[in-house]
């Protein structure tokens, strides 16, 4: 038998001739492109996934790749030391604590700042912290300004070290893709489409972080408070 594709008429009618719209789902531009083979510029639901170290300084993750490496052998070195001395009951708590040395945090269009970026720095720069009210401080909540402005500088030099791990600036793939295009290389052009999406969103909480650092300056030199 034919397969037929049935359109129900729903609380707003479809006239004769009318465009019919399908929504995808709030894809980005990742599962867009793995899963259907196009993405969209701009994408609102598209974000920027960032892995970072857990129970250490968070400037840690500025680090050269190779010292970070050792960072995790001695993490997990320590994980295992504690499974020897009793610390875990099972191999599976063991497993658990050993895939949880590293967090993902994940930058968005829709959450600026990003509240998993601002949460790992927060929880793990409160120990770190020596300014006034360092007893005050809490991780969901921004009270201290002196606090925030340096969490936020730490986020920003985490996201500028990101970036530099990319081997083309927005500049020169803005040139590429003018050149797939000219040439019909369009899965090449969808693929930089996609980088380019990346680096615009990393440039965009970059840029608002330095705008909140100097709205909390501001703030701190009028004497404002929270």
């Amino acid at each position: 038998p034919d397969v037929q594709f049935v359109i129900k008429n729903g609380p707003f009618p479809i006239p004769k001739d009318g465009h019919v719209s399908y929504s995808y789902g709030k894809r980005s531009n990742h599962e867009l492109l793995m899963d259907f083979g196009f993405l969209l510029m701009p994408n609102k639901q598209d974000r920027f996934k960032m892995l970072l170290w857990n129970n250490i300084n968070p400037r840690i993750n500025l680090k050269e790749s190779g010292h970070l490496i050792l960072v995790k052998n001695e993490i997990a070195a320590r994980i295992l030391t504690d499974y020897k001395t009793g610390l875990f009951d099972t191999e599976d708590e063991l497993y658990k604590e050993q895939e949880s040395t590293t967090t993902a945090v994940q930058l968005k269009w829709s959450h600026l700042p990003s509240r998993g970026l601002m949460g790992y720095i927060r929880k793990h720069q409160m120990i770190h912290f020596k300014g006034e009210h360092a007893d005050s401080l809490l991780i969901s909540n921004p009270l201290v300004p002196a606090f925030e402005i340096e969490c936020l500088q730490i986020a920003i030099e985490l996201m500028e070290r990101r970036k530099k791990l990319f081997k083309t600036t927005i500049e020169e793939d803005r040139t590429i893709l003018e050149e797939c295009k000219k040439g019909s290389k369009w899965r090449w052009a969808e693929c930089i489409y996609y980088r380019l999406g990346q680096k615009n969103l990393l440039e965009m909480h970059i840029e608002s972080y330095k705008l909140l650092i100097e709205i909390l300056k501001n703030m701190t030199e009028a004497g404002a408070k929270y």
